[in-house]
């Protein structure tokens, strides 16, 4: 069998559960996402398996920079997460105009004042990619370190219409994440990618890294038992 590439010491396996907790989890029904929500989780899944991010390579400061001085920066980026912040960028102002701007608002803006916008929505577009996936890693660490560690949130205080004070997180990564179930969100051990489970037994992010878990648990449970065999015929021949 052709061992994947990818470095499964880098992958944090699932820990072992009792068999009680698998049976309580399995009747419990997996929190539904409406269709913006779905779409939202897609794209933070997308961005966080652009590929390793470590060590993190710095970014230059984009005050006052135009865009071609930030591409030799750009130029030195992974592969896929360059032509991430290419297709972002050529996306359009739509996708990065400052908030309260309008496309109106952004053609009377100088050149110069554009060309450093541009710049800072590169820089800060590799940031949210970088943070993105140290986020869904500690998430799916939760087992280990319970308490997940965000760091400072932006975020509003609104009162509703029950005059209910509510939070209102104004950061994109912890909209898409509340309420999330994490039981479902996983990273594969075949090949590293963060997804966001179908059904609370899927090992693997794809049906073909699925059958090669389930495969691989039946050999592991095959040699154990026989090696429990093996323990128990050397136990009785000592009597």
């Amino acid at each position: 069998m052709k061992k994947s590439a990818h470095n499964s010491q880098s992958v944090v396996q699932q820990p072992t559960r009792g068999r009680s907790e698998q049976r309580s989890r399995a009747k419990r029904r997996k929190v539904k996402l409406s269709a913006d929500q779905q779409a939202e989780l897609d794209e933070i899944l997308h961005l966080g398996n652009l590929g390793e991010l470590e060590p993190k390579i710095s970014a230059p400061d984009p005050s006052g920079r135009k865009v071609a001085e930030v591409m030799d920066w750009v130029a030195t980026l992974p592969d896929l997460i360059r032509l991430e912040l290419l297709e972002y960028l050529t996306a359009g102002p739509k996708k990065w105009l400052p908030f309260g701007v309008t496309p109106e608002r952004w053609q009377a803006w100088s050149e110069e004042q554009q060309e450093s916008w541009k710049a800072s929505v590169l820089v800060w577009r590799y940031e949210d990619i970088y943070q993105i996936r140290r986020h869904l890693q500690r998430i799916v660490d939760r087992h280990r370190f319970p308490i997940i560690p965000f760091g400072q949130i932006n975020c509003d205080f609104v009162v509703d219409e029950k005059n209910r004070l509510r939070i209102r997180a104004n950061d994109a990564f912890v909209r898409v994440v509340n309420g999330i179930d994490v039981d479902y969100l996983r990273r594969c051990p075949i090949c590293g990618r963060f997804f966001y489970a179908v059904r609370i037994n899927q090992p693997g992010c794809t049906p073909e890294h699925s059958s090669a878990l389930y495969k691989r648990q039946q050999r592991a449970n095959k040699k154990r038992a026989r090696k429990m065999t093996a323990q128990r015929k050397r136990a009785g021949s000592a009597r």
